[in-house]
């Protein structure tokens, strides 16, 4: 556990910076002295032991194993930024690999482009999806979770590959510049009559969240999207707010030209042309910490009505009172997934994160989020669909294949 009183100076140092609106020396200047740091001091006497009275931790080795055209490909990249694969048919979440570091993500000099992408490194990690995915999917604007969307999209044979999102996102794709002007074919019907502009935001596609699954791709691939809040990340204060109202008129340079907007819950139905249940998957994807109001709480239980989730992909928040927060039993009671998979909990504000072990988010308070998850599985009534909770660590790969019963079998690939 974060050390309580280090946490609370960073909280209110940060707090006092972006509400004075300080300029980014200063804001430098506060990591520098020690007000926020990369080495945050653990008081391992207060570290709460991650297993709870009942619950066993297992870490084992899997024969790596080849994936048949049934089998789930979980492929995680880091943050919130996923391949969800069946066969030839895939989904990319939140295309985010270039990571800064926290004086370059604080930073309000526009002189300087520190929102640039890493072309190699996204070259590297997803040159790797092979075919390209069928569909990217933002589930909000932050800087973190749509940063490398152009790069991506600008890897050879990618330039059709439409992109769901908010507004916000589309009025950020149309700051960057299009080389080879065309309107993909397989856009969502939301998008149809969009004309050549030579940007990116031809691509997009709004998310719909009317209630009902939309195809994607042959049947292969559906969607449903819902309305979520980003939680605060700290102090009532939820950083970046706010969405765009007109198109930016050149690439996004500092972090505030990635506003929030709307925060999606996303779910991803994968079928096989058999149709067979034990070849069907539906992954939801939560890569904020959420609250659930009302509207949320009725449309996701009636998603669950009529629809099982097989894995559930949890952000861990970056809170230090988690005990008192709802998230994430708010959703698990309503959605009972059978495999819960932890995710943006790696430590994005350090670029060179190719170390051993691999290092946690400074503000992420994971045994404590563990325990907490242990703790509302347990609490939910009839939740007798649970299997597993899954931590991969960043380049690993989930192999999943379900049974006739419904139980899923894991297996992992290491990059």
């Amino acid at each position: 556990m974060i050390a309580r009183q280090s946490h609370i100076n960073i909280l209110s140092c940060l707090h006092i910076a972006f509400h004075s609106c300080l300029v980014s020396t200063l804001l430098v200047a506060l990591f520098i002295s020690g007000c926020a740091r990369y080495d945050v001091i653990y008081e391992t006497v207060l570290d709460p032991v991650p297993v709870r009275t009942g619950n066993v931790i297992t870490i084992r080795k899997v024969a790596p194993t080849s994936p048949t055209v049934s089998t789930l490909v979980i492929n995680w990249f880091g943050t919130s930024s996923y391949e969800l694969r069946q066969g030839n048919t895939s989904v990319l979440t939140d295309p985010f690999v270039t990571y800064k570091y926290p004086h370059h993500v604080l930073s309000v000099n526009r002189l300087i482009n520190y929102m640039r992408s890493n072309l190699l490194l996204v070259r590297d990690r997803y040159g790797q999806i092979n075919p390209p995915p069928t569909a990217i999917f933002i589930g909000h604007s932050h800087y973190d979770h749509m940063m490398d969307t152009v790069a991506a999209l600008e890897l050879p044979n990618w330039n059709n590959v439409p992109v769901y999102g908010s507004p916000t996102s589309k009025h950020i794709l149309k700051g960057y510049p299009k080389n080879a002007p065309s309107v993909p074919s397989n856009l969502c019907q939301a998008s149809t009559g969009t004309s050549p502009d030579n940007k990116w935001a031809e691509n997009w596609c709004h998310s719909d969240t009317n209630g009902s699954w939309k195809n994607v791709y042959a049947n292969l691939l559906s969607y449903q999207s819902f309305e979520a809040t980003h939680a605060y990340h700290f102090a009532g204060i939820t950083l970046w707010d706010g969405k765009h109202n007109r198109d930016l008129r050149q690439p996004p340079r500092i972090t505030n030209d990635f506003l929030t907007c709307t925060t999606y819950i996303h779910f991803f139905k994968f079928e096989t042309s058999t149709g067979a249940a034990n070849e069907t998957f539906n992954i939801g994807l939560v890569g904020a910490a959420t609250e659930v109001d009302t509207m949320l709480q009725n449309k996701l239980q009636t998603f669950a009505n009529n629809n099982d989730v097989d894995v559930l992909i949890l952000c861990v928040p970056g809170w230090d009172n988690i005990e008192n927060e709802k998230y994430p039993g708010n959703l698990l009671e309503i959605l009972k997934p059978r495999v819960i998979v932890l995710t943006h909990y790696d430590n994005f504000f350090d670029p060179d994160r190719n170390v051993d072990p691999q290092r946690l988010v400074p503000t992420a308070d994971f045994n404590e989020f563990l325990n907490k998850l242990q703790k509302d599985i347990n609490t939910i009534s009839n939740y007798t669909q649970f299997e597993s909770i899954l931590i991969p660590g960043v380049g690993t790969k989930l192999y999943l294949n379900k049974q006739p019963s419904g139980t899923i079998n894991v297996s992992k690939l290491f990059k």
